[in-house]
């Protein structure tokens, strides 16, 4: 049995004209509070008002950054700034209780000694292997091509 699975899933749904629900009720609430100020303001002060409030309820009902909303970039921007900015991984569990803002002294393994330093191998035994090498790759060459002619013969 097959399903459809459906597609365009993040996309919001279009129900009062080309608005959304949530842009219809930010501009809605823009001409609540736009009405509040003409009923409560004089006439400079209300015009003042409403560019701002339509203005504000504009931005946040169609404007977008980076692909969300304005009103969700500036939550994540809140928490962004808010949060502690350096996070730890702490196989201790006595560090896992540490705050970002405590300091905490770890003790540290002291080195003991250096690595002692590898034993370099004499250029002649370098040549050798080098040597070594080429030929059996040529070797595995001229084999391949005396196959690849016998296959042609055939």
């Amino acid at each position: 049995m097959q399903y459809a699975v459906p597609q365009f899933v993040e996309i919001e749904d279009k129900v009062i004209g080309p608005l959304t629900v949530r842009q219809f009720l930010i501009i809605l609430a823009g001409g609540g509070l736009t009405f509040l100020a003409y009923r409560l303001a004089d006439l400079t002060l209300f015009i003042l008002l409403a560019l701002v409030i339509m203005g504000g309820a504009c931005a946040f009902a169609f404007v977008k950054i980076n692909g969300q909303p304005i009103h969700q970039y500036g939550l994540n921007a809140y928490k962004f700034l808010t949060k502690p900015k350096i996070l730890m991984w702490a196989h201790d569990p006595k560090l896992a209780r540490v705050k970002a803002t405590e300091k905490v002294k770890i003790a540290r393994p002291k080195i003991e000694e250096a690595v002692p330093a590898k034993e370099i191998v004499p250029r002649s035994k370098l040549r050798d292997l080098s040597v070594i090498l080429d030929t059996y790759t040529e070797g595995v060459e001229r084999e391949e091509k005396k196959e690849g002619e016998e296959r042609k013969e055939k």
